[in-house]
């Protein structure tokens, strides 16, 4: 992180998809949370969702609500699962990225069975699974 530049960086975004820098913060806040460190977690989500948001490249600003979304669910922080959910399904909806909106279709699942509504959340599985399955993605298959 320390070596992204992000005027000499900022045109990998159309190559790899997201920008490596604010792809790089979500991860290691991440990693963060996993080591216990869920301030600093925290702190770092809101760095890197922050510069995702000012960012051009929405598929950016996606990836990192994924990770805002995964890293709600591991701690088990029901609104914050939802907030990240619902706002990834609505950008993805709004430019087309079927694969991410599978994964915020399964994060609204997640916050659902966290509130105590397991089987309310079957049926946004199932759209879930289905959507990234029509990419040819094969990472939400049994």
């Amino acid at each position: 992180m320390a070596l992204y530049r992000p005027q000499e960086h900022a045109e990998f975004a159309f190559r790899f998809g997201a920008d490596i820098g604010i792809t790089a913060q979500c991860v290691r806040a991440w990693a963060l949370w996993h080591r216990g460190y869920a301030d600093q977690a925290q702190r770092a989500f809101e760095g890197g969702l922050n510069q995702a948001r000012h960012s051009r490249h929405r598929h950016t600003l996606a990836y990192a609500l994924i990770y805002k979304g995964l890293t709600a669910l591991s701690a088990r922080w029901a609104a914050e699962t939802e907030e990240a959910a619902n706002e990834l399904v609505s950008l993805t909806r709004e430019h087309g990225f079927a694969l991410f909106l599978g994964y915020g279709l399964l994060l609204q699942a997640a916050a659902t069975t966290l509130r105590g509504h397991g089987e309310a959340a079957e049926e946004r599985i199932r759209e879930g699974v289905t959507a990234m399955q029509t990419t040819g993605a094969t990472a939400a298959s049994p």
